[in-house]
């Protein structure tokens, strides 16, 4: 569990009243927490105002029962909690937040990827992604 999903756990864990042990953490796979009612979190790392999801996670993410989009923003708490159901497919905007898709194949490596971020106007922490990315 890296930094920020710490971070998030302890938020979770105060906003929803479940001790953090309540929380199976999911680090291979999306979504990042299940509660074990089934409940799933999907922490993201907002970069300015964009939210970046795979095509593949965003799927998964949107087959699931009950599951939230807790954006993260640097600050210690959530900035946001978007349940996924308000997040469909192709959907390009969310109150103030884009929201991207990225398809990642074998023919996009990562520094492209990396510079299609940096390329967005909304972007801020390009650093940030550098270092969540490797």
């Amino acid at each position: 569990m890296n930094n920020i999903e710490s971070k998030m756990l302890s938020w979770l864990s105060i906003a929803t009243g479940y001790p953090e042990a309540g929380f199976r953490f999911n680090g291979s796979d999306s979504p990042d927490f299940i509660l074990t009612n089934g409940i799933g979190f999907e922490v993201k790392s907002g970069y300015g105002n964009a939210i970046v999801f795979s095509h593949r996670q965003w799927l998964k993410l949107l087959n699931l029962p009950i599951c939230y989009v807790v954006v993260y923003m640097g600050k210690g708490e959530a900035e946001e909690v978007i349940p996924m159901e308000e997040l469909p497919f192709g959907i390009k905007m969310w109150g103030k937040y884009k929201i991207r898709c990225e398809k990642i194949t074998d023919t996009i490596p990562r520094e492209e990827y990396l510079a299609r971020l940096k390329a967005d106007s909304n972007y801020q922490n390009y650093r940030q992604a550098i270092k969540e990315v490797k």
